[in-house]
């Protein structure tokens, strides 16, 4: 019951949090309230996680409930670290809404604990997934960076200026600040990925084992690796920096949602 409350707090909070920086565009005072209660959502996903670890006693990063609850207040975490000092609140409206929705999603899910096989009974579970997770939630916030930058470079180029152009920074800020979350999403994605190979050739005998989920966290990161080395390397400016980092976004959403039930894989939740 205390859960249920918990969650409800959570939900209610980043909802209203969402609809207030929506009427931030139209007017600046509401930017206070909607990142105060995005906060309040955050501090009742902390005790959402804080009750699961003392029920478990261990880290909740095994079953659908637990890696949204985790994703979530991850995502959030971060938003809240960005925008605070900086003329990104606006950028709420787009991560608030999927935060709310993925709030809505844990009620409904069941919050029973599986019993962990002897596999997953392993320290490296934390490194790996949290990493992991980590990862994707840096990536969420350079993608939502990056779908403004292109929003307010379209606007600059088709001289159409609307109340959102008004709401951001320059596009230089929104560059280097979705370019600062996609390093520190390149970085947990690829500490995942050596925590995984670690786990997996103690637990399989192999480092590698072309496992679907493990073949698609490859591709991102060889996109994200593409689009670091083209932004530093190769001169890569404006847009075709940002619709590199898009693409290796969605292909990290695939990752996380679909493809271990597509295939056949170790990766696929208890429940």
């Amino acid at each position: 019951m205390i859960t249920v409350l918990v969650l409800l707090i959570m939900t209610l909070a980043y909802m209203v949090a969402a609809v207030l920086f929506t009427l931030s565009l139209y007017s600046p005072r509401f930017r206070s309230p909607a990142l105060w209660l995005a906060g309040l959502g955050w501090l009742f996903n902390t005790l959402a996680l804080g009750e699961q670890v003392l029920v478990l006693r261990r880290v909740p990063l095994i079953n659908l409930y637990e890696t949204a609850l985790f994703l979530t207040w991850v995502s959030v975490l971060l938003y809240l670290a960005l925008a605070r000092g900086r003329k990104v609140t606006v950028v709420g409206i787009f991560l608030l809404p999927v935060t709310a929705l993925m709030a809505l999603v844990t009620l409904l899910l069941p919050r029973g604990a599986p019993g962990l096989p002897p596999l997953l009974q392993s320290p490296w579970l934390v490194f790996h997934a949290g990493t992991g997770l980590v990862a994707y939630g840096a990536f969420g916030l350079g993608f939502f960076l990056a779908g403004a930058y292109l929003l307010q470079e379209d606007q600059l180029r088709r001289k159409r200026f609307h109340t959102f152009y008004y709401r951001l920074p320059s596009l230089e800020a929104l560059e280097q600040l979705s370019y600062r979350f996609n390093v520190l999403g390149f970085l947990s994605l690829s500490s995942s990925i050596i925590f995984g190979a670690i786990w997996a050739e103690r637990a399989w005998g192999a480092y590698w084992q072309w496992d679907p989920k493990q073949t698609w966290s490859l591709i991102t990161w060889l996109l994200y690796a593409g689009y670091l080395h083209g932004r530093n390397l190769a001169g890569w400016k404006g847009r075709r920096a940002n619709y590199v980092a898009l693409l290796g976004f969605l292909t990290a959403v695939l990752n996380i949602t679909m493809i271990p039930w597509l295939f056949r894989s170790a990766h696929i939740f208890p429940y």
